[in-house]
This record gives C-alpha cells, sequence and structure tokens, in this order.
C-alpha cells in the first residue's frame, strides 16, 4: 500500500542521509536523486560515500539503458565511461573552467566516429551531467560530481611522483571540497 511504501522510502533515506552523508540531505539534487533510485528499486545503502553510491547506480544506469548503438548493445565500458567522466573533469580543472565544448571531449574520447558521436550526443541527458551555458558545450551538473572524479583522478596520480601530479595539483586555488574528496579517494584506493 502507498503508507507502507512511503514509510519504506522515508526509513531508507533517513538510513542514507546518516552519519558521513547527512550534509548532502540538504542539497535538493541529491535528496531527490536519492529518492528516486531507492523508489525505482536500486539498493542504496547509508555506509561508506553517498556520492560514490550515486555515481556507480548512475554509470551503471546510463551503460545499460542510455549508451548503446542501434543494436541496443553497449558502446562503452564502465571503466571507458568513468575514464570520460575523469578526463572531462581533468581538462575542466586544465582550462580554469566548469564546461566544455563537446568537440573537446569528442576528441578525448578513445571510440570509433559513430561511437562518438552517439556518446557526445548522449551526455548533456545523462544522470551526472547537463547542458553547459556556452552553446554546445558540457558541464556536470553539480559541483560534487566534478569535485568526485577529479578528485579520483588526483588519488590515482598522487602514486604517481613526477611533474605531471605537481602540474596539475598546481593549475588553481583546490576548494576544500574537492581536498575532502581526495581524501576520501586515497583511503577508498589504500582499502582496495
Amino acid at each position: 500500500s502507498d503508507p507502507e511504501l512511503a514509510a519504506e522510502l522515508t526509513n531508507s533515506l533517513a538510513r542514507v542521509f546518516s552519519g558521513p552523508n547527512e550534509g548532502l540531505a540538504e542539497k535538493p539534487l541529491f535528496f531527490a536523486r536519492t529518492a528516486a533510485l531507492i523508489a525505482s528499486g536500486e539498493e542504496v545503502s547509508g555506509t561508506g560515500s553517498l556520492t560514490a553510491q550515486l555515481v556507480e547506480a548512475f554509470l551503471s544506469r546510463e551503460l545499460k539503458q542510455k549508451l548503446l548503438d542501434r543494436n541496443e548493445k553497449q558502446i562503452l565500458t564502465r571503466e571507458q565511461l568513468w575514464n570520460l567522466c575523469a578526463d572531462m573533469a581533468e581538462e575542466m580543472w586544465s582550462q580554469s573552467t566548469r564546461e566544455l565544448d563537446k568537440f573537446t571531449v569528442k576528441d578525448d574520447v578513445n571510440l570509433g566516429p559513430s561511437q562518438k558521436v552517439i556518446v557526445t550526443e548522449r551526455m548533456p541527458s545523462m544522470a551526472f551531467l547537463r547542458r553547459g551555458d556556452s552553446e554546445g558545450s558540457v558541464a556536470f551538473e553539480h559541483e560534487i560530481f566534478f569535485d568526485y572524479f577529479l578528485a579520483r583522478r588526483f588519488a590515482d596520480r598522487l602514486g604517481v611522483k613526477g611533474v605531471v601530479t605537481t602540474m596539475m595539483l598546481g593549475r588553481s586555488a583546490m576548494p576544500e571540497s574537492l581536498s575532502d574528496e581526495i581524501a576520501r579517494s586515497i583511503v577508498d584506493i589504500d582499502r582496495q
């Protein structure tokens, strides 16, 4: 019945938005997305990073439902899609912007020509991306998603000493939210 489903959803949301994820309950986008995922039957736990859980659920959904060719086959692997988003975040960081022209993204994708067209055309409608303010551009839907992908890229590269890491981190002032996400990413990598 509807009251039972509503109570179950309320209990699930209270569990998910507790502990380290409590602050995300105040962000309407994250609250709405989490509620929609739970209502659709996705399992979202109250442990670990809610951002990571949302990203993983969205990556899976995009791969299985949106990024398909004419024959309904997946165009990208999970790793390719993840790298595409991380590459976008890194390029935005390098250019000191929060949106990229779709052609810049298209050039960075290692796919065949027809696959590139499908991916770049569908990117603005993906779960954590949106159309940018400039004509033909794409941006992350929320700064938290940008921070998430960029932090993981930084965390991966922090193990590689040298000029690349120094150049990446020296590009501009690092917001506190990004440095926090990098720290969480390093801890997550160490646990694996």
